[in-house]
């Protein structure tokens, strides 16, 4: 939440750009299903393995955005954000 995603996204753009839609469409669908999976892991476990859970699976995907960010052709393609230039018809 936050930051990640849209991290994540400036560094797939002018390297990976085919791969944006796939990552708006994975964050969409995991968006839906973890909530209806936190909802089902609270009633039948509880509200505290859902937050430990939770916390596990922030760790291991800061880790692996970690391990991504720290090769240094990663944002050898970034650069700072330009407004659009806006269309004479």
């Amino acid at each position: 939440m936050g930051m990640p995603f849209p991290l994540g996204i400036r560094l797939l753009t002018g390297t990976a750009d085919q791969e944006i839609p796939w990552a708006w469409g994975i964050n969409g669908c995991l968006s839906v299903v973890s909530t209806v999976l936190a909802t089902v892991i609270a009633l039948e476990l509880g509200f505290v393995r859902v937050m430990i859970l939770a916390a596990f699976v922030y760790c291991m995907t800061f880790l692996g955005g970690w391990t991504g960010l720290l090769r240094p052709e990663a944002f050898r393609s970034i650069h700072p954000w330009q407004p659009p230039m806006p269309q004479c018809h």
